[in-house]
């Protein structure tokens, strides 16, 4: 009988210890978003939506396991990290701030997902959906190119002729070379 006593508190308190409130995602200004700065296709929406979002936006599905301890804090952790790197909802703000950051950004995901880093391989295990074919990676490889190529080409554009010349000047003078007629 004194074990139950004991042992039915105790166990109320672990559980109590185990599960907590899921976590919550910070409000969505679609303003700010990826689909919002460029003009994202539709193939493209779907692959970033279903492979990229849970981690990498505000967007975040938190399934019934994230609120469950170890797992929580694993999984709050992973999510915090990866909207620190690129954060899809908040694109103008974060990695589209610059053509430059934007640009490097996107030659980023291109890279992460061929070599295979992105998606998580732990994260793939609970979400086989998130699996990138290798037509997912060539069309994603590919938009993202296009559209850094289009962003350095704008920086270009608006960089005046007179700030590279200076720019010259500056670097031939370091250089020890005269000066550009």
């Amino acid at each position: 009988m004194s074990y139950w006593i004991v042992g039915i508190p105790a166990a109320a308190l672990l559980a109590a210890a185990l599960v907590h409130e899921r976590p919550r995602n910070p409000p969505v200004d679609r303003d700010h978003s990826l689909d919002a700065a460029l003009k994202v296709p539709p193939r493209i929406q779907e692959v970033l939506h279903r492979a990229c979002y849970d981690c990498h936006s505000s967007e975040t599905h938190w399934p019934w396991y994230s609120a469950v301890t170890p797992v929580s804090g694993l999984m709050e952790r992973d999510v915090r990290r990866a909207r620190q790197v690129m954060n899809l909802s908040e694109w103008t703000i974060t990695a589209g701030a610059s053509p430059a950051r934007a640009a490097a950004t996107l030659n980023a995901v291109c890279a992460a997902v061929q070599s295979g880093l992105m998606p998580k391989k732990r994260y793939k295990l609970l979400h086989p959906e998130a699996k990138l074919s290798q037509a997912d990676v060539e069309a994603v490889c590919q938009w993202t190119h296009s559209k850094a190529a289009e962003l350095a080409a704008s920086i270009r554009a608006r960089r005046p002729r007179a700030e590279l010349t200076t720019n010259l000047r500056s670097a031939n003078n370091r250089n020890g070379a005269s000066s550009v007629q």
